[in-house]
């Protein structure tokens, strides 16, 4: 008995799923096949003032087809070349004054209308939907539901179909829907909006120095449009890490402008997003300021070039900010480039002295000082040629503008090269098995690895 009803009710369940199956097919095929009349977009400055368009072009609706109770599909078709905020209208002379009927609309961006971007309820003899659109080509369906045909039924039936559009830019090009879509600010200020489907807008800065940071979010749309009952301000790193939030609230819902502001202290320079999302009601807008206070100190410079020889230090700190070395009792600056990197001037730099370098900020912050010892270059070592015993000299060859050191019992003897060649005396007789060390140094105080060699 038990299997004889599953039996049953599988059977009317997949007779079920066939008759829906079809039924959709059946509708989607009408909808893709339907001839699709077009629609000039009347272009406005201010899309709360429609009403005041004059030339306005219309689609004529011929709704004689109407002829019971029952729901009457019209098709059109309308292309935007920005994106805009847009109002969609339908003049009826067949609601209300001639019979009850209701108009449903559909936008969608394919005749099969599988990716609906809205639908709406437009009752009444004259009645709009605003919304906001992206740039491309749109397909509507305006569908009449006739509940009570009354007795007017042979009275004219007609309707017209307006599309209004005002051109609503954001701060650039990028659509703002995702991390790798975000609107960069433009200086301080950007400018986002939202749609139907999509209700977050991605934002893009770049700090360069260390600053507390406030957020000042205004949202708003034309006319009385009305204000979405949630939102949020959250920032991100550039790993995707929340590093804080310049508000988050939820509201009843508005008409007029609202805003939101927070302060995030101390974000470290670099790259950082911003999120702002909302939901609930028709929020089309935001408009959002960063300001950025700089009151922490610079972090210490990094010192990457002072090689013996040279008449600069060369390294890296914070953007923007002015590099300060103190060498040899004097001290110069130098600002750094937009990539952060400093070159200052100095002094010919020699082995062991110590420089000093710290940087200051457009707002005075002085950093903590880095200090690093000038080192050694090794240079071309000597090369000891004669040093026989019963004698008083050594003699070989090196570099020429170096000094040679010698040091023998004890004593070292030095000699300031003039040729490539040297010749250096000493004050006492070489003796078989004593030990000569002999060294090179050039004017700044590079110096060469020590050659030992022995009398034999």
């Amino acid at each position: 008995m038990l299997k004889k009803k599953l039996t049953a009710m599988i059977t009317l369940i997949a007779m079920l799923v066939t008759s829906m199956s079809f039924s959709i097919t059946a509708l989607a095929a009408n909808d893709a096949t339907a001839t699709y009349t077009p629609v000039t977009v009347n272009k406005v400055s201010d899309i709360t003032m429609t009403s005041m368009a004059t030339n306005v072009q219309a689609a004529y609706i011929d709704c004689s087809n109407i002829t019971d109770v029952g729901m009457y599909s019209y098709y059109f078709t309308f292309k935007l070349d920005k994106p805009s905020y847009v109002q969609l209208t339908q003049f009826a002379d067949v609601v209300e004054y001639n019979f009850n009927a209701d108009f449903h609309l559909h936008i969608s961006t394919s005749k099969m209308f599988n990716d609906i971007y809205m639908t709406s309820w437009m009752n009444g003899e004259t009645k709009s939907y605003v919304t906001f659109l992206e740039a491309g080509t749109y397909y509507v369906k305006l569908s009449a539901e006739i509940h009570d045909a009354g007795g007017y039924l042979n009275v004219e039936k007609s309707a017209n179909f307006t599309v209004y559009a005002q051109e609503a830019p954001r701060s650039s090009n990028a659509i703002g829907y995702s991390k790798d879509t975000a609107i960069k600010f433009a200086g301080t200020k950007g400018k986002g909006i939202f749609t139907n489907k999509m209700r977050v807008q991605w934002f893009k800065f770049t700090l360069d120095q260390k600053s507390d940071v406030t957020f000042t979010s205004i949202f708003s749309a034309p006319g009385d449009w009305g204000i979405a009952n949630r939102k949020a301000v959250k920032i991100y790193d550039k790993n995707g890490i929340e590093v804080g939030k310049a508000g988050e609230y939820n509201y009843d819902y508005l008409t007029g402008p609202t805003s939101l502001e927070g302060t995030l202290e101390g974000l470290e320079a670099g790259t950082y997003y911003v999120e702002v999302s909302v939901g609930g009601a028709n929020v089309f807008e935001v408009d959002i300021t960063m300001k950025a206070v700089d009151k922490y100190a610079p972090n210490k410079p990094k010192a990457v070039n002072y090689k013996s020889g040279n008449k600069f230090v060369k390294g890296n700190a914070e953007k923007g900010s002015t590099v300060y070395v103190k060498y040899n009792g004097k001290t110069t600056k130098a600002k750094t480039d937009k990539y952060g990197v400093y070159k200052v001037n100095t002094s010919v730099l020699k082995v062991g002295k110590t420089v000093q370098i710290w940087a200051k900020d457009a707002k005075g912050n002085k950093s903590a000082v880095t200090k690093v010892t000038v080192k050694n270059r090794q240079i071309a070592k000597p090369k000891v040629k004669t040093y026989k015993k019963n004698t008083k000299l050594v003699k070989g060859t090196a570099k020429k503008g170096t000094t040679v050191y010698v040091t023998y019992a004890g004593k070292t003897y030095k000699k300031k090269l003039t040729s490539a060649s040297y010749s250096v005396k000493l004050n006492k007789k070489l003796t078989k098995g004593a030990t000569i060390k002999v060294k090179v140094v050039d004017s700044v105080g590079n110096y060469s690895k020590t050659v030992t060699v022995k009398v034999k």
